[in-house]
Order: structure tokens, then sequence, then C-alpha cells
């Protein structure tokens, strides 16, 4: 979380979880918290979750944690002086950072994200580049906005960039639909990640279009007012694939945007990162399309002796045996998604399964599983045609060739692989769990 996103966040909290919130920070029980405010402490239990919430701190699939100490890690590095000094000294001594559960973008600077050299050098060098635009394409889980995030820091601690990041995630269906409200939600987004008020509207011209208009904000207002260079991280963009004409209106923006750094000099402090996760399936206009220009990265899985350094990172007694020989098994299962790989490793750090269930007990592996398999499941029931799809490669068990467009949307999802110009299952955890569910074994 940087110093806007804290700011905004705690901009909403209300005054009654403000109050629990600096009674929490300065070290007081629950029951102390409760006989303070006269509340209940399983009240104020509520109000820390909630508030853990507002912080962007919550559960993901199969997570069942609590974050409120999370709150110190966040306040002792944007709001010390909420928390208690004996806090802030016990977290300066605190050794071996704890495994988060996997599901989130690692912070920059994590021990457990694990680096695929060469890509984090060539991104790098992509994003010093004048009007660089950098295309972070992989499947789901294998690492996109980990990756992003340790550039974001690069740019703005090493180079002294300004930043601003967009998750296209948040974005409302309804502005999907309608390319002026896209790129007025992209303009006030981007004005308030980087501190500027919002003032698009004065800029805005229904004789010139919006995509004149958006350009002329970008260009007469943000880039006038930075003296610095800036860099726009994009993340899951592909949520406008399923929207063509939008699509095609904003992305051609977006190549016009890195190209107008070759012929002007205002346009030279800008750059961007675009990622998402599936190859795109949309026709462009061959001059309009950013998918051909750029600098590519692609995240590959990974391999046996990166599985064996992440586990050496988890640490803990329970990894301490763990070889080359788990860690070809683990993959033989699940594949090179880092997610899955981490959801083993956590689990086994947990003491919820061991060493021995990696090697003789599957259905353990299931249970671990079962709600990122269930969000899978649930996301192919959305789209009945790529259900269809993907149940053929299931019931074929071996590779087999689909449309272009069905190959790209299962790849992006993380269940298929390519082989050749055909497809099959991504790994063994996936056969087995859909073999069942369907009745295709």
């Amino acid at each position: 979380m940087n110093r806007v996103e804290f700011e905004k966040a705690l901009d909403t909290v209300p005054p009654r979880k403000k109050e629990v919130l600096k009674l929490f920070l300065l070290g007081h029980s629950d029951a102390e918290m409760g006989e303070k405010l006269n509340i209940t402490a399983n009240t104020v239990s509520r109000h820390i979750a909630e508030t853990c919430k507002l912080f962007g701190l919550s559960n993901g699939e199969g997570e069942h944690y609590c974050y409120r100490y999370d709150l110190f890690d966040i306040f002792i590095e944007h709001l010390p002086v909420w928390v208690s000094p004996e806090k802030i000294k016990e977290y300066r001594l605190t050794g071996q950072e704890e495994p988060p559960f996997p599901g989130r973008g690692l912070k920059a600077g994590s021990p457990f994200y694990i680096e695929r050299s060469p890509i984090e050098q060539k991104s790098q060098s992509a994003i010093r580049q004048p009007g660089g635009l950098l295309r972070i394409c992989a499947p789901r889980r294998m690492g996109k906005t980990s990756l992003l995030n340790r550039l974001m820091t690069v740019a703005q601690d090493d180079l002294k960039y300004r930043t601003a990041t967009l998750n296209f995630y948040k974005l409302e269906d309804s502005m999907l639909e309608n390319l002026d409200r896209l790129l007025k939600w992209f303009c006030e987004t981007l004005s308030y990640e980087l501190g500027l008020p919002p003032t698009f509207e004065d800029y805005w011209n229904e004789r010139i279009g919006c995509k004149s208009s958006c350009t002329r904000y970008l260009e007469s207002y943000v880039l006038a007012k930075i003296d610095s260079p800036i860099i726009i991280a994009m993340d899951d963009v592909d949520r406008l694939f399923e929207h063509p004409s939008v699509a095609v209106g904003f992305f051609s923006l977006v190549r016009g945007w890195s190209e107008e750094a070759e012929a002007q000099d205002s346009w030279q402090s800008f750059r961007q990162i675009i990622a998402y996760s599936t190859d795109v399936y949309i026709d462009f206009p061959v001059n309009q399309s950013p998918f051909n220009v750029g600098r590519p990265v692609r995240l590959p899985a990974i391999n046996a002796p990166q599985v064996l350094q992440l586990a050496r990172q988890y640490g803990g007694d329970n990894l301490t045996q763990f070889s080359e020989t788990e860690a070809e098994t683990l993959l033989g299962f699940v594949g090179g998604t880092p997610h899955l790989v981490q959801l083993a490793l956590y689990h086994i750090y947990d003491d919820k399964i061991t060493l021995t269930d990696l090697h003789s007990s599957q259905p353990i592996f299931m249970e671990i599983y079962a709600n990122h398999l269930e969000r899978l499941q649930q996301k192919l029931e959305t789209y009945p045609v790529l259900l269809e799809a993907f149940k053929e490669v299931v019931a074929a068990k071996a590779p087999i060739k689909l449309s272009q467009r069905l190959t790209k949307q299962l790849i992006g999802l993380g269940v298929v692989q390519p082989v050749d110009w055909q497809v099959k299952i991504s790994c063994q955890l996936y056969q087995q769990y859909f073999d069942a569910q369907w009745d295709l074994g």
C-alpha cells in the first residue's frame, strides 16, 4: 500500500472505528478497548475486522486468517505516531517475515518473490525508455501483480518517477461499455494516484471526441504539471476484451501515447505498463494495436530449483527436509503456477499437510485447493461456450485443437497450456477435480 492509498483508506474509517483503531495500535486488548469505549469485546473485534477490509486486508481463496496485526505494519510505515513504541520495537526486532497467505500480489522486496531472470532486468530497461511501453502477459496466478509491484517500487524509489497504478478489476461494468465513461474514470483515477486535482472536465470537448479530450488532458495538464518521468501501470486490462469497440478505442490511445514520444518532447517523460492474462482475441487495425509494439514479457512457469528455493525461504520445521524430489512431485501434481505451489508450501509450513501427504494423499490436496477449484469452476460456468470447450479438453486427456479465441481464453484462465497448435489440461489437479465434477473419468 502506497502513501496515497493509505491516506484514502484512512479517510474512509468512521469515527467510532477510528477510536478502536487508535487504542488497538497502542497495544490494548479487546477487553480493555471494550471497557474504555463501553462496548463489548465482540463489537471491538468486529470493528477491527471491518477496518482491516478498509485497508485492503481481507481473506482470499481458502483463507481463514485474522489480518488485524497487519495493521501494525501499515501504520508503522505510514503513521508511526499512532503506534505504541513497544510495538514498533517489537516489529523491528522481528526475525524472518511470516509467509503471507498466497493469493495477493507480493509487495516489493518480499522474500517470497521468485525472480525469473532476465525478465526483471528487461522490464526495468523497458520502463527507462522515453515513451516506454511494457506488456506483461501471463495466465492468472502467475505473478503479474507481484512483478508490477516490484517495478513500480523501482520506478518510484530508484528512478524517482511519479507512479500511478490503475486496477481495471475495480471498474464498474457500465464503464466497460462506454468509452467516454471509461476515459473519464481513467483521467480521474490517474489524477488521484498522482496527487493532482482531477480537472478533466475543463478539457472535455464533445466536438473533438473523448479520445482527443483525454489525450489533451494528459498532455496539457498531467504532463505539464509534473516535471519528472511518469509511469502508469494498468493491471487486468483484459477485462476490456469482452467489449471490443471500447477496447479498440482505449488501446489505440495506449499505443498512440507511446508513439507520441517519438515526435514530441512533451511525451518523452510518459511510460506505460499493461498487464493481462490472455492473449488478445479481438481484431485491431494493425496500426492501432499496442499488442504488437513495445517490450513484451511473458512469465514462465516456475521450475523445481525455484520451488526448492521458495521452500527454503518459507523455512519452518516442516520444510527442512523438502528436497528436489518433493519439488518435482509437487510440480507434477499442480504444474508450475506459483499460486498453486505456494498454497501447498504454505499449508506444509502451517502444519495443515505433511511431506508424507505430498507423496501419498492427494485427496488432502483437494481440500487445500477447494476454494480455488470452486471459484475456477464458477468462472467457467459463467461462460457456457468456454465451459463446453474445457470439458472437451478434460475428457480428451490428450492435446486437442480448439478455436483460437477459446484457446487464448482458457490459457488466460490457467487451465490449459499450449502444445504446438493444440492444448492440454495444465495439471493433474485440474484433471482429477474436473473429472470427478463432471463424471468424465
